[in-house]
């Protein structure tokens, strides 16, 4: 199957697409969804400390959540915006020029995460290599899925087995002619986890397009 990877000569086509999408009620318009300009390079001397030392956090508050990881062939720096539990990934060339970036949400903190928003790669001078739109073929995003969810199940059962999601999709940025699905796993307390072993867990599925609910079904391996 055939990618939909928007190259740079559909930049500004991407961009006014992104623009659009900044004023749905998902969040795109938050700083967390910029790239800005110290962002693009990594100052290797000021962080040169933490070489080697696997993930170290370096900003911990009641917003934000900012970890590092520097070894010998890639960088990342990692800015979780907990509030909208947004987590923005920024890797980096050895150089510490930006090498590619990537959004995802995520619901809690154990939780997987699913890609969002548009990411792009960087060749080692810096140029737009490619760009991927995560959102592309989707008109429900990632902030409206969970309260459909929510809803099927009931207030009085996410009290009960104090509930926590997962959410993962279908990519259509890499296989365009699949279906805009949501899949939403349910985590929960001891109580729940009694009642619905591992073996028989599930996921909702959600239309990416129209928001209905599709049924349910063992957990699918999403890419």
């Amino acid at each position: 199957m055939k990618k939909i990877i928007f190259n740079f000569t559909f930049l500004l086509f991407s961009l006014f697409i992104f623009a659009q999408k900044s004023e749905s009620k998902c969040n795109y318009n938050d700083s967390i969804f910029k790239l800005f300009p110290n962002e693009m390079t990594f100052d290797i001397e000021k962080y040169k400390s933490y070489n080697n030392k696997g993930e170290v956090v370096i900003l911990d508050n009641d917003k934000y959540y900012y970890t590092i990881q520097i070894d010998s062939t890639e960088i990342s720096f990692v800015k979780l915006n907990k509030e909208l539990k947004i987590d923005k990934t920024i890797y980096y060339y050895p150089n510490g020029k930006i090498k590619r970036n990537y959004f995802y949400f995520k619901p809690y903190e154990e939780s997987t995460s699913s890609k969002i928003a548009v990411s792009k790669r960087f060749n080692l001078d810096g140029s737009i290599q490619e760009i991927y739109d995560y959102d592309y073929g989707y008109k429900v995003c990632y902030d409206e899925i969970i309260p459909i969810v929510k809803k099927i199940i009931g207030a009085k059962k996410i009290k009960k087995y104090e509930l926590q999601f997962s959410v993962g999709r279908s990519d259509l940025s890499r296989f365009p002619d699949g279906k805009a699905k949501w899949f939403i796993s349910v985590t929960g307390n001891k109580k729940y986890h009694e009642k619905i072993k591992p073996s028989n867990s599930y996921d909702y599925v959600i239309d990416g397009v129209t928001g209905k609910f599709l049924g349910i079904l063992k957990p699918q391996w999403v890419p």
